[in-house]
């Protein structure tokens, strides 16, 4: 699935989110721009023993327009 967060920290808003819906998943795997992010998920992920995979996506900045921003 896809979670948008609008600037909120995306560690706090998936843990938010797996309480609400009483979710345990095996793995979590998050893509994201932000070193900052891909750290509040792993933390969040770990306090709950679930398997964090993290790709730094660093090819934004060479994009020819700014990303979206909601």
């Amino acid at each position: 699935g896809l979670i948008c967060c609008n600037q909120q920290s995306k560690g706090t808003l998936i843990g938010a989110f797996l309480d609400r819906f009483k979710l345990t998943p095996r793995t979590i795997v998050l893509v994201d721009d932000s070193h900052k992010e891909l750290v509040s998920l792993q933390e969040e992920c770990a306090k709950r023993h679930i398997k964090s995979v993290s790709y730094h996506y660093k090819a934004v900045s060479r994009l020819p327009h700014k990303p979206f921003k909601l």
